[in-house]
């Protein structure tokens, strides 16, 4: 079983040979992707772009590339636009300046997919109490975000990323369309269990966990290793690649 399949495998709740695992860092160069991909040999590695996506197919093309793109609250806020300041001015402003932003997001979605991409990993902003309410995320935002992955649907692997510390709204994010679902765990503290009580389908988690129980906890199936780190070409990742390589799937075994 090759790496795509492992990914498929787990993120549909099949059976796989072992574990698959991954990590990334923000904005990944594609010489630091294809290093990382070479020495550690995950299932995915993470790009800033879809021309960094080719040039990692190029020399890694065993290992499936998923290309970061941020949601349209995000990417406002990278540029220094508050979103929510913008509503409270009135709906036409509100809407003319998400309008922007999302058509942005929409471009860098499909432009990765035609790089070649296996999917994105979909950074999601906003749905935290710090950067807006409950009423203001599901009114002005929640259904642009699902549109947006909806539109990425066929790819093989997106992983759908929450940024947010333990009041996210993880409830609100329960039934958004991504294959694999994953949380900043360091910032909020939230365990993989209470994820899974709000959340169906595969999680991408616990990096540092302790793999063996977090892997016996699940039954080998739904899980991929994973998490995010400051940098990829500084992190030692033997005790995560080792486990892997040493946790089969249940199913496949019996």
């Amino acid at each position: 079983m090759d790496s795509r399949e492992r990914l498929v495998a787990a993120a549909r709740g099949g059976a796989g040979d072992r574990a698959p695992w991954f990590a990334w860092s923000p904005a990944t160069s594609a010489r630091t992707a294809t290093d990382f991909a070479k020495k550690w040999k995950p299932d995915a590695v993470v790009v800033e772009s879809a021309i960094d996506c080719g040039q990692v197919l190029a020399e890694a093309p065993d290992v499936a590339v998923l290309v970061e793109v941020g949601n349209p609250f995000g990417e406002a806020m990278q540029a220094g636009v508050d979103l929510n300041e913008e509503f409270s001015r009135g709906p036409i402003d509100g809407s003319s300046a998400f309008g922007a932003y999302s058509q942005g997001v929409a471009s860098s979605l499909q432009a990765a997919l035609r790089g070649g991409a296996d999917g994105v990993l979909y950074r999601l902003f906003g749905a935290d109490p710090g950067l807006s309410s409950p009423m203001q995320f599901g009114g002005f935002y929640l259904e642009k975000e699902r549109e947006l992955l909806q539109s990425i649907a066929d790819a093989r692997l997106n992983v759908l990323y929450v940024e947010g510390g333990e009041e996210m709204f993880l409830d609100v994010l329960a039934d958004l369309p991504a294959q694999a679902f994953s949380w900043d765990e360091g910032r909020s503290h939230i365990s993989p269990h209470e994820v899974r009580k709000v959340r169906k389908g595969a999680l991408a988690c616990g990096l540092e966990s302790d793999h063996r129980k977090l892997w016996d906890d699940f039954g080998g199936t739904g899980l991929i290793f994973c998490g995010q780190v400051s940098d990829l070409s500084e992190y030692d990742f033997s005790v995560v690649s080792e486990a892997a390589q040493d946790l089969p799937s249940p199913a496949a075994h019996e």
